[in-house]
C-alpha cells in the first residue's frame, strides 16, 4: 500500500492505493483503493479523534469482482512517547455493494474495517512503522482481508 493524509487546520484529506496484493497462499490477487476526507474533532499534541467519510473499492482481479461501499469511520491517535505514535482506525460500509463483471449486482451485507499500527521516528521527518490491517465482507459467506503490515512514513 501507499498513500498520503495531508492536515488542513482541521481537515483531513488522505487517500491509499493497493499494489496487487497476494492473499491466501497466492491464489488471486486484489487491488485496493480508499480515499477519505474528515475533520479533527480535537487540536491536542498528544492525541487526535478525528471522524471521516471515504470510498473503499477491494476489485478481486481473477474473480472480476469488486466491492465498494461509502463508509464512515473514526481515527484515533496518541503519543505514547516523543518517539512512539499508536494510531487506530475503524470504518463502517455505509452503502456497500458488490459488482460482477457480467453486470449482475448484488447488495454486501456489511463491510468493515479495522487498522491499527505503532510508528516509531528514526529522523525529523522519518518514521517507521508496524501494524495491521482487516477489511471485513460479509456476502454470501464472510471474507477477510486481513494480515501484518510495515512500512515508512514520511513527514512534510
Amino acid at each position: 500500500m501507499w498513500g498520503g493524509e495531508f492536515n488542513i487546520n482541521n481537515y483531513i484529506i488522505g487517500g491509499e492505493r493497493g499494489m496487487s496484493n497476494d492473499f491466501e497462499n497466492g491464489t488471486g490477487k486484489v487491488d485496493i483503493s480508499e480515499y477519505k476526507i474528515g475533520y479533527n474533532l480535537n487540536n491536542d499534541s498528544d492525541y487526535k479523534i478525528a471522524l471521516y467519510i471515504s470510498k473503499l473499492e477491494l476489485d478481486w482481479n481473477h474473480e472480476a469482482v469488486t466491492n465498494s461501499s461509502w463508509m464512515f469511520g473514526a481515527d484515533v491517535g496518541y503519543n505514547i512517547t516523543d518517539k512512539m505514535y499508536l494510531e487506530m482506525s475503524f470504518g463502517y460500509g455505509i452503502d456497500p455493494e458488490t459488482k460482477i463483471a457480467s453486470g449482475e449486482e448484488s447488495a454486501a451485507t456489511n463491510i468493515t474495517t479495522v487498522k491499527a499500527k505503532v510508528d516509531y521516528s528514526v529522523a525529523k521527518n522519518t518514521d517507521l512503522y508496524v501494524g495491521y490491517r482487516s477489511y471485513m465482507i460479509a456476502q454470501k459467506d464472510d471474507q477477510n482481508l486481513s494480515g501484518v503490515m510495515a512500512g515508512i512514513t514520511l513527514k512534510f
